[in-house]
């Protein structure tokens, strides 16, 4: 009867097996790997402060229309709104924020038209002041003045030209004062008085003219 042959597979002393499937590692192999660091900790002491992870927010969907209102008074013209409303959209911004950027250019229009108006308005007062003052027909001639204004706009200008002259403020000015000025005293019918002849009173009719004896002697 043959005995069959059994063969071991035993490890030759020096050699490296590889160590069977769910082994523990070999001392060897465990120094070699570095050691595994725990995750850091927030220290109740330490200056660091602790990162938190804010969840991702995401950005709000611009409108499709935008819409843009302005008050009734506003100097803020529709082409100007309309460009608000085109640049606002093409940048993704919302009907709030395009709404607060229409508000803030028409306050500053108005800004902006508040002061020139104030100005001329002032150069307008300081030209009624140099009326008043001046030394030909201001103080007590301002109402013959005003008068001898008057009556040449009207006959030369008309009711337009005295409505431009008021709504402007150009009526105070001094160069133009004087230029309606000088047309008054233009227009006053001339008085020709001849040193030689005699006045009304101190002529004589015609009977005396005639017969001067006998009117004498009557």
């Amino acid at each position: 009867m043959t005995t069959a042959n059994t063969a071991t597979a035993t490890a030759t002393p020096g050699t490296n097996a590889p160590a069977p499937t769910g082994a523990p590692p070999s001392p060897a192999n465990a120094a070699a790997q570095p050691p595994q660091q725990p995750p850091s900790q927030p220290s109740l002491l330490s200056a660091e402060q602790p990162k938190v992870t804010e969840p991702v927010k995401e950005a709000p969907k611009p409108p499709a229309e935008i819409k843009l209102t302005v008050a009734k008074d506003s100097l803020l013209q529709q082409a100007q709104v309309d460009k608000i409303a085109a640049f606002a959209r093409e940048r993704g911004l919302s009907q709030e924020v395009a709404q607060a950027a229409a508000d803030m250019q028409a306050a500053q229009i108005k800004e902006f038209a508040d002061g020139h108006v104030k100005a001329w308005n002032d150069r307008v007062a300081s030209w009624e002041k140099e009326l008043q003052a001046h030394r030909e027909f201001g103080g007590d001639k301002l109402k013959e003045f005003d008068a001898g204004a008057t009556e040449v706009v009207m006959k030369y200008g008309g009711e337009s030209m005295m409505k431009m002259l008021k709504e402007s403020g150009y009526g105070k000015h001094p160069e133009v004062a004087q230029f309606l000025w000088n047309i008054h005293k233009a227009m006053r019918p001339d008085k020709i008085v001849t040193p030689q002849a005699p006045s009304t009173k101190e002529r004589p009719d015609l009977a005396e003219r005639l017969f001067p004896s006998s009117v004498k002697r009557s």
